[in-house]
């Protein structure tokens, strides 16, 4: 296997001892954790006893995501996993966000209680995709769990009335069309879509979305020199409505 996804191959039984072990333990839960276009706009530093957490500059997405929001929610995501990975072996993580220049937060490991669920598989065995979804309903027990999973001053809510989802894909739908018309996303876009062979560990490889493999070497150039914008809404609001 390619050594870039080596992260991947992080064991969810290891049960690390030392310090150093510890944090680096969950730096590889951290990087496993969802970003905007697969940017990944995260750097690490261990720092003594403390585990910073930076925005990586260099992976803005200026076009796309001109206030950054974004991408501190992809920060948020890694810190959310350092929590989790942390639960799992009787740790407990605290988080101090600071916000002074790229520094975004500082981590400390204490002894703590294991968590209620180990989540180190499922991290492990996330993806994304923009494949479409089984059309079958979700279990009872599955749908209070997920609603149940707010925390922190959030809530969960599923979209599961017709009317109701079809309204947001309609929003959907209107809001790729519009980004995807422009030239200067589409040309920051390009930046972060891989073929389906890549050796890169971070962007987006065409089998993500069901791109054959021949087509996804010349998706970059239909993307820097057509609007695939209308056609792309039409399939979106087919994606997000079924």
């Amino acid at each position: 296997m390619n050594t870039a996804y080596s992260p991947w191959l992080v064991s969810p039984n290891a049960a690390p001892e030392s310090a150093a072990e510890i944090l680096s333990y969950l730096i590889d839960f951290a990087v496993l954790a969802p970003s905007s276009h697969n940017t990944q706009p995260w750097q690490f530093r261990v720092n003594g006893d403390a585990l910073e957490v930076y925005a990586d500059q260099a992976r803005r997405l200026p076009v796309a995501d001109p206030t950054d929001r974004q991408l501190y929610i992809s920060l948020g995501a890694a810190l959310e996993n350092i929590e989790r990975a942390a639960a799992a072996i009787g740790k407990s993580a605290v988080v101090r966000y600071v916000l002074d220049g790229d520094l975004a937060a500082r981590v400390t490991v204490q002894t703590g209680a294991y968590g209620v669920a180990d989540a180190r598989t499922a991290m492990i065995a996330r993806r994304s995709t923009r494949l479409p979804f089984a059309l079958d309903p979700l279990a009872g027990p599955l749908v209070d769990g997920i609603t149940a999973a707010g925390r922190g001053g959030t809530a969960v809510h599923l979209l599961q009335e017709r009317p109701e989802v079809e309204a947001v894909a309609r929003i959907n739908a209107d809001a790729s069309g519009r980004a995807l018309s422009d030239p200067v996303f589409r040309m920051e876009l390009v930046k972060w879509v891989r073929n389906n062979w890549t050796k890169q560990p971070d962007g987006m490889p065409g089998f993500v979305q069901n791109i054959p493999g021949p087509v996804s070497l010349l998706a970059p150039v239909i993307m820097r020199k057509v609007n695939i914008g209308p056609d792309q809404a039409k399939k979106d609001y087919a994606l997000f409505a079924a």
